[in-house]
């Protein structure tokens, strides 16, 4: 509280000024000042002495006591989305300089090496020595989470590569993850906002959802958009021009990375020839530019990855939906975008008049026997076996087999359920008591984009679950359950269920977009595929390791 107090006062006696009027010096006098008013209790552990040294946007060097005081005061603030002042403060810094200390801020508030340290000789007290350490470190970087506030220059790949993979070695953290999406929500990046996107209704912890999806409203709100419409206009090409080119330059010569079918990034040098990676810069060639050029090539790399992963999963999500695209937009940010662009070539596509066509790479729209469409109004849809014929289906098979086309997800070969046999009912259980092990189980609809259903006690979950908020309603594959962290062991397949959102209320089979079940009782069929069939003693075989 007294620290809080002293820092109001300060900032109290300094609302009439606008400290942004004056130089440096005058910055420098505000920040010793600061720091000898206010002094932050258990940090210690923060390494000051090695902040980077940066410079002005308008040249000179910035004096290391301003930035120790900035970061004490965005500590003090508490506010991983940064304020009005601190936001003002950091874009008074060159480019390089806010990369540099978003940089560096970041590692620190995400010091995975101290998580991770082991000894040789592992015993008890060993053990718990770690645990105590990891948590202590939890426990002292979430009190400093304020200054992400000037972190939000970090390079864009460095910063989602970087929140990536905390989320993925520390799955549980919450209340990290919920302070690095409102530092994504700061840096209001492309990258940023899709990744944000994702997280409002992918990740299986609550508080992340609900920050994420507060995040993107109010990004999609400032732009006078949908959050629909945020998603996918906020592509990123991570420098790929509209033909999928790359230009690596190094002074006199350049080079090219271009995205090949298979979306892998291929090098040319300056006469065409193939390369397997960037030379060594030789002489004449521009330092800086070189330095350029490699990390230009490796956040291409970074971002082309995520985009794919990230667009493979939400077109099939629109495929299961039944989602439209009004036919321009979908042209202008899908279709000619570099990454998206190339992926839409690999599926097929419907219009309102259920004409069936696949983009080419020249822009021309083809039906079956290569015959070009016009589509120039309406709307477009992914295509899927349930909603054509099946002549129609067999001319699209014949016609992929002809021209080679490497089909991005299965449209049309995917088995699905007879509706007519479903009325009345509120599940699917024709696998029930098909066994498979936890883990395969567990980590298959994981991949899938599914995620722990609730726990029904302590770590105890019995349901994989995956949201399509869209169409308000929630795919729910029960199994006979496992404990967190999931090991393997003996487990049954029980039903597949449908629920409707946002309170998981059940839903009758008929009331579910048939696509959408087709979609889900073909990832019953496909998990229930990893294990070793039916076995007439599952449930006590299965309920031995789960009571």
């Amino acid at each position: 509280m007294y620290l809080r107090a002293a820092l109001r006062n300060l900032l109290e006696a300094r609302k009439e000024d606008d400290p942004l009027r004056f130089g440096g010096d005058h910055l420098a006098a505000e920040a010793r000042q600061g720091l000898e008013t206010v002094v932050l209790r258990e940090a210690g552990w923060f390494p000051f002495e090695k902040l980077p040294r940066c410079r002005w946007a308008g040249g000179g060097e910035t004096a290391p006591e301003i930035i120790r005081w900035w970061v004490t005061l965005a500590w003090e603030r508490n506010n991983p989305g940064g304020t009005p002042l601190l936001k003002r403060y950091l874009g008074l810094l060159d480019p390089a300089s806010r990369e540099a200390l978003g940089l560096f801020l970041l590692k620190v508030f995400l010091p995975g090496p101290l998580r991770n340290k082991t000894g040789e000789v592992r015993t008890a007290e060993a053990d718990d020595a770690r645990r105590q350490m990891a948590s202590d470190q939890d426990r002292l970087t979430l009190r400093a989470k304020g200054i992400l506030a000037l972190a939000a220059g970090t390079p864009e790949a460095d910063l989602l590569a970087l929140v990536r993979a905390y989320q993925r070695e520390h799955p549980s953290n919450w209340a990290q993850q919920v302070a690095l999406a409102e530092l994504l929500g700061a840096a209001d990046t492309w990258s940023g906002a899709q990744f944000l996107a994702e997280q409002a209704h992918a990740s299986h912890l609550s508080p992340v959802r609900r920050t994420a999806g507060l995040l993107v409203e109010r990004m999609a709100k400032a732009r006078g958009w949908t959050p629909d419409q945020l998603r996918d206009r906020t592509i990123p090409a991570g420098g790929l021009d509209g033909d999928g080119v790359l230009v690596l330059d190094f002074g006199p010569r350049q080079f090219k990375a271009t995205l090949d079918a298979a979306l892998k990034l291929v090098l040319a040098d300056p006469s065409g020839l193939p390369l397997k990676s960037l030379p060594s810069p030789r002489k004449g060639d521009d330092p800086e530019r070189v330095r350029a050029a490699r990390a230009l090539l490796r956040d291409c790399r970074k971002i082309a990855g995520a985009v794919f992963g990230l667009w493979k999963t939400r077109l099939h999500e629109a495929m299961c939906i039944e989602k439209g695209w009004p036919v321009q937009d979908w042209k202008r940010f899908l279709l000619a975008h570099p990454i998206v662009g190339r992926m839409a070539r690999r599926l097929l596509w419907e219009d309102d008049l259920h004409r069936l066509f696949r983009p080419l790479a020249d822009g021309r729209l083809v039906d079956a026997a290569n015959q070009e469409l016009e589509v120039e109004e309406g709307q477009v849809y992914l295509a899927h076996a349930y909603l054509v014929s099946a002549e129609a289906e067999r001319a699209w098979l014949e016609h992929g087999r002809e021209h080679g086309v490497d089909w991005l997800f299965a449209q049309l070969a995917r088995p699905y359920p007879n509706l007519i046999r479903l009325k009345g009912m509120t599940g699917i259980e024709d696998r029930l008591g098909w066994m498979i092990d936890a883990k395969t189980f567990w980590g298959t609809l994981m991949a899938m984009g599914y995620r722990r259903g609730r726990s029904v006690e302590a770590n105890l979950f019995r349901s994989m679950i995956k949201d399509f908020d869209a169409a308000g309603v929630q795919v729910e594959m029960e199994f006979t359950g496992a404990y967190v962290p999931v090991e393997s062991h003996p487990a049954a397949l029980r039903a597949l269920r449908f629920n409707r959102l946002p309170k998981a209320v059940p839903l009758g089979l008929p009331e579910v977009p048939p696509v959408l079940l087709a979609e889900g009782y073909a990832d019953y069929l496909a998990v229930a595929g990893k294990g070793g069939g039916y076995d007439p003693l599952w449930e006590s075989r299965a309920e031995h390791w789960v009571p």
